[in-house]
């Protein structure tokens, strides 16, 4: 039976609608994760992939942002908040907070159920993640407990008291960064200055220049074109490797197809970004 593995939807619960109305009703559906934050009905995502996944008909991942809100909602050992609650993550969580509340009963329910959500799946024929497909982090998530690539009960206690853990986690969810050259910077979606880039990991090895190896818009990536590439020896995905798929890295050339094993499905960050399906026979389209 094939499967559609769905992108980032980042709480745009009319093109959630418009895209499952166009996707066959046998299909089995993936979503790569990111469900929440931005977008205008957090609320609705949510409701309408969890239905499908307690139904049996899809799988949901865990994305960067369901971790940071899991971190957001949840107090560590110490009383703390695992993420603190400044002005910048109040800002990057708004719209999550605008239908789930600190507090609220609801969001708890939400939370335990993101804390569930497995972090890869592997099959023979396919592999999905939401960032990053690293054999080391998958490796380190397996050995420490958690059951089909999810959260392993003693998380908590991991995550304050093993940075080899966090590192892992945070690499399949948010992938690996590296420091633009000279100290240079740029402004992201949110306002917020950065210096450190995305790797495109799947086929950073092989780029002559800088702007290769940049994961992101392609207006920063022309603007590093100038600069030789790193040398990243292991950024690289091996064309006799099953089939990855994945999200998080809002590419914007409206393509999910980066090599014939290689399917990026995340091209929503900017404004009026569609959202993209890919199908196991080789298909894919997008709504917006």
């Amino acid at each position: 039976m094939p499967t559609t593995i769905i992108g980032d939807i980042h709480g745009e619960a009319d093109l959630l609608r418009q895209l499952l109305a166009r996707i066959d009703p046998d299909d089995d559906l993936i979503f790569v994760g990111d469900l929440i934050d931005r977008g205008h009905d957090n609320r609705g995502v949510v409701k309408t992939v969890r239905t499908l996944v307690e139904s049996g008909r899809a799988i949901c991942l865990m994305g960067n942002h369901e971790l940071s809100a899991v971190l957001y909602h949840t107090r560590g050992q110490d009383g703390a908040w695992l993420r603190e609650h400044t002005d910048v993550t109040q800002q990057k969580h708004a719209a999550f907070l605008r239908d789930y509340p600190v507090g609220d009963p609801d969001t708890q329910d939400v939370i335990d159920w993101f804390k569930g959500l497995p972090i890869f799946i592997e099959r023979p024929d396919l592999r999905v993640i939401h960032a990053q497909w690293d054999a080391a982090s998958i490796d380190r998530l397996r050995k420490s407990g958690g059951e089909q690539g999810s959260l392993p009960t003693d998380w908590i206690d991991r995550w304050q008291n093993d940075p080899g853990f966090q590192s892992a986690l945070e690499t399949l969810t948010s992938g690996q960064q590296f420091p633009l050259p000279h100290g240079q910077t740029y402004v992201d979606k949110s306002g917020h200055k950065k210096r450190d880039v995305r790797l495109s990991w799947w086929n950073a090895r092989d780029a002559k220049r800088l702007s290769g190896q940049i994961a992101g818009p392609t207006e920063r990536q022309q603007r590093f074109d100038m600069y030789p590439a790193k040398h990243v020896p292991h950024a690289f995905y091996p064309a006799n490797a099953p089939t990855i798929v994945f999200g998080h890295y809002s590419l914007d050339d409206d393509q999910p197809v980066r090599a014939p094993n290689v399917i990026c499905v995340d091209h929503t960050r900017r404004e009026g970004g569609p959202l993209t399906a890919w199908r196991t026979d080789g298909s894919w389209f997008q709504v917006k």
